[in-house]
């Protein structure tokens, strides 16, 4: 979802560009993931904000789309 709602680029994704490859879908499959994690009876989980996602332009303006998506997973988390 590098390019998706709003977002900005970020270093990452140079690293991790291959055509036609999704290296990571956490934006997408977030609960899917969880649902993992709680049948495995995880009991923490970390993770890190996009700020790409939050400040496509590295300042400013706020992308309100991706703080949307960091409350649903934060949600999707408590709630599991």
């Amino acid at each position: 979802m590098a390019n998706k709602q709003g977002r900005g680029p970020c270093m990452w994704d140079v690293f991790t560009k291959i055509p036609g490859e999704v290296a990571v879908d956490q934006y997408n499959r977030y609960q899917h993931d969880v649902d993992i994690m709680e049948k495995l009876k995880f009991d923490a989980y970390r993770f890190s904000i996009s700020w790409s996602r939050i400040y496509p332009n590295g300042a400013g303006e706020v992308n309100w789309e991706g703080v949307a998506y960091y409350h649903r997973l934060i949600d999707y988390l408590i709630q599991k």
